[in-house]
């Protein structure tokens, strides 16, 4: 079994997905806070499970590469952050770290995916546009944490695409009730009527 948990923070979902994979499973973890991260990883090596998790410290959206600056707020890392370089000025105290995107897509290649989590901060449809391959080729169960204040201009979302959801077996993500079939389509095709 492989699983990928997006937003991992400290590795309490990547910790219980490692032990349910067994030894032959796999658990991409992505946690781009550089704090943070670096204690999944500590704790992952200490609850044995170094071989089975693979830490991915990058934030993770759709498009791959793109320079992003990286909020930290002193008081809870756990809140970070993403925001165009230079978009934005910090507040007091945060923490800012420049680094560079990566998609699903481009992370997991052609690897089969059994279930992905996804709790980023108000950017997971942007995460989810940057894995509509995987979802279109392998159809994994997708668990997200979406909180409607979390979900920011920063982001890079609209109003509409909050709103917008998958199409069950496609990997393109649709607002419902726009178009006779059912959606109008975000990604820029329509979905199966």
């Amino acid at each position: 079994m492989r699983v990928i948990d997006v937003g991992a923070n400290l590795g309490f979902y990547t910790l219980l997905m490692a032990d349910l994979v067994g030894p032959s499973g796999h658990v991409h973890a992505f946690e781009p806070t550089p704090r943070v991260a670096s204690r999944l990883a500590k704790s992952v090596d200490v609850n044995g499970f170094g071989g089975r998790v693979r830490l991915h410290a990058a934030p993770v959206t759709e498009r791959p590469g793109d320079l992003v600056e990286l909020f930290v707020p002193r008081s809870d890392p756990s809140h970070a952050a993403i925001c165009p370089a230079g978009s934005r000025q910090p507040a007091l105290g945060d923490e800012v770290v420049a680094l560079h995107t990566v998609t699903i897509d481009d992370v997991i290649g052609d690897e089969s995916v059994d279930f992905i989590k996804v709790d980023a901060e108000g950017a997971e449809f942007a995460i989810w546009r940057g894995m509509r391959r995987l979802i279109a080729r392998n159809g994994p169960l997708v668990l997200s944490r979406i909180r409607g204040r979390a979900i920011s201009r920063p982001s890079g979302l609209s109003n509409g695409d909050r709103r917008g959801r998958f199409q069950p077996g496609t990997g393109r993500l649709y607002r419902p009730g726009r178009a006779a079939n059912g959606g109008r389509n975000l990604g820029g095709q329509s979905p199966p009527g």
